[in-house]
């Protein structure tokens, strides 16, 4: 008889439309992902997938971003919107997103903005 399985469960689908400040961005380490600091001002559902940012609301966290560096970076406190994904598993993950979503927006852009599946 086998024991059980030592193997992860990883999240289920997941992904959301965020709105936030920028509070900072930084390469830890060379090599290394680069970090976005955001201040979630809005998580919004795309589609039927789970939504993990929505109880994060209010708070400051850690995205960490794929994908190849901009020219230019947002300026501190400045508004952004991203797709972003939480990957992980049980015992641990953190939010992803693609450098190529992240959108600069100002407060008339966010009242009536779509979002656009193609993204």
């Amino acid at each position: 008889m086998q024991g059980p399985s030592l193997g992860y469960v990883p999240v289920v689908p997941n992904a959301s439309l965020v709105t936030g400040t920028v509070e900072g961005i930084a390469q830890p380490q060379p090599f290394a992902l680069p970090v976005l600091e955001l201040a979630v001002q809005r998580a919004e559902d795309i589609e039927d997938l789970a939504n993990f940012v929505a109880e994060e609301v209010g708070k400051t966290i850690p995205i960490y971003l794929r994908g190849e560096a901009p020219e230019e970076w947002p300026m501190l406190r400045s508004k952004v919107r991203l797709r972003v994904e939480f990957r992980g598993d049980e015992s641990g993950g953190g939010y992803y997103a693609h450098v190529e979503d992240l959108e600069e927006v100002d407060d008339e852009d966010d009242e009536d903005y779509e979002y656009d599946e193609d993204m």
